[in-house]
């Protein structure tokens, strides 16, 4: 007959195993942003109002970019998706034009069509009043 401890000894091998075969074998976690940028382009300044900005959810660079998709929100607000990465990164960029002064916190969540999903990364930003001149925009002092 066993001792009561190699039972739970051998119960708790057993547990590990079982543990490790599970995480071994687990689905891969969905690609994260790995950071959100907001991209002024033609401002000068920083960001305005009226003038338009690049939003870019940065994805993990060894997940799969087939089939992924971002949705986009301005301080908890959907302002759009897009879905196609491009020049064979895994970055997802969206076009966006604020229209309120003041700080914006800007998210990504991104989807893979497995679980689990969304995976979302954010930034801060401040938008003062923009002054757009033909294709420039001037971003005022706040």
């Amino acid at each position: 007959m066993r001792s009561a401890f190699a039972r739970h000894a051998s119960t708790a091998i057993a547990a590990a195993a079982v543990t490790a075969a599970v995480v071994a074998f687990a689905p891969s976690a969905g690609a994260a942003p790995t950071i959100v940028t907001v991209n002024a382009g033609n401002t000068i300044g920083g960001i305005g109002t009226g003038c338009p900005v690049t939003i870019t959810a940065h994805l993990d660079p060894y997940s799969n970019t087939s089939g992924e998709w971002a949705n986009f929100y301005d301080n908890g607000t959907y302002i759009g998706q897009t879905s196609e990465p491009h020049g064979g990164k895994a970055d997802l960029d969206f076009v966006w034009t604020f229209t309120a002064t003041g700080t914006h916190v800007i998210r990504a969540d991104t989807f893979t069509g497995r679980p689990p999903y969304p995976s979302s990364g954010s930034i801060t930003v401040t938008v003062t009043t923009g002054v757009k001149v033909g294709s420039v925009c001037f971003a005022l002092p706040y």
